[in-house]
């Protein structure tokens, strides 16, 4: 019963510890967004290339983050995404600061909504 206790004890530590090393990730990750920019990756859960604007661009490709997936967000100001080159397609806007993103149809373009 007592190496039961113990397997059990340990099996409990690794989980908690994993559970710890996951979440600092994810925190870590979402710092290296400065402040005052939009960053783009081209993966689920802040993975894959990542680019960071403060005006946009017209053209995703030329910063390697074509059809980026997740978004974070901490710009000051409301930052429309197109499915389109050249703020063309259909369009979404992020109007508030979102630490940890979330995932949005593939983007193409980016820019100030009011600009």
């Amino acid at each position: 019963m007592r190496v039961f206790k113990s397997v059990a004890t340990v099996a409990t530590s690794i989980a908690l510890l994993t559970m710890v090393s996951v979440s600092e990730a994810g925190a870590q990750v979402a710092a290296t967004c400065p402040a005052g920019t939009i960053c783009l990756y081209t993966g689920e859960n802040m993975t894959g290339r990542m680019a960071t604007f403060t005006w946009g661009s017209p053209d995703l490709r030329g910063q390697g983050v074509d059809h980026a997936i997740w978004v974070v967000s901490s710009h000051p100001r409301g930052m429309c995404l197109y499915s389109g080159y050249n703020y063309t397609g259909a369009s979404s806007g992020i109007n508030e600061t979102v630490t940890h993103g979330f995932r949005v149809s593939p983007v193409s373009s980016v820019k100030p909504c009011n600009g």
